[in-house]
């Protein structure tokens, strides 16, 4: 009786032993390094280099205060031809860090572009993955992962890099709402995009 209660209650345990976490883990392993490789690139030296003017203009608009400002500039950056989200993104960004005083953090306020850096990697590998394969997936995810260019945009406070992200998940949410069986998942693959 003793052993069995004893069976019982370490069975019921909600600790996952650590060999099934790596058994679970080691077939995702290339695409786990691939992403690693990709958040190192884009965090590396975050803040090694001041703010620059273009930068300036992004910040200047997100610290804004009041409706009297945030309105006319949204409409102006419409205007000329800015995409308004990112600059939205970036308010709720700087309100987000402003309570742990990172608020005026050059390092800190371009990790919103690196996280969605690293969010085009794993789009990126999504996509390749859905339409030509596991081979593929990996070799698109890496080539984005190590691209110079995107690496560079993902380290700016200006759109560019949140403008690839939403273009690489949009084509992933239509190539699933195109790959569709039925109806409903249709339709919940349409609203993604």
């Amino acid at each position: 009786m003793g052993k069995s209660m004893h069976a019982t209650s370490q069975s019921s345990h909600p600790i996952i032993p650590a060999r099934s976490i790596s058994s679970l883990l080691r077939p995702a392993l290339p695409e786990l390094v691939i992403i690693a490789i990709a958040a190192l690139l884009r965090f590396w030296r975050l803040g090694y280099h001041s703010i620059w003017f273009d930068e300036a203009v992004s910040l200047r608009w997100a610290i804004a205060e009041g409706i009297d400002y945030m309105w006319p500039t949204t409409f102006r950056l419409v205007e000329e031809k800015h995409p308004p989200v990112y600059y939205t993104l970036l308010k709720i960004w700087h309100y987000l860090l402003a309570p742990f005083g990172l608020g005026m953090n050059d390092a800190a306020l371009r990790a919103l572009g690196s996280l969605l850096g690293v969010l085009t990697v794993v789009g990126v590998l999504l996509l390749a993955t859905r339409i030509s394969g596991r081979t593929t997936g990996l070799l698109a995810a890496l080539l984005t992962a190590l691209s110079p260019v995107l690496v560079w945009y993902s380290q700016e406070l200006r759109m560019f890099q949140p403008a690839t992200t939403f273009v690489v998940w949009a084509a992933y949410f239509l190539v699933r709402a195109w790959q569709a069986e039925s109806l409903r998942p249709r339709l919940l693959w349409w609203l993604g995009l």
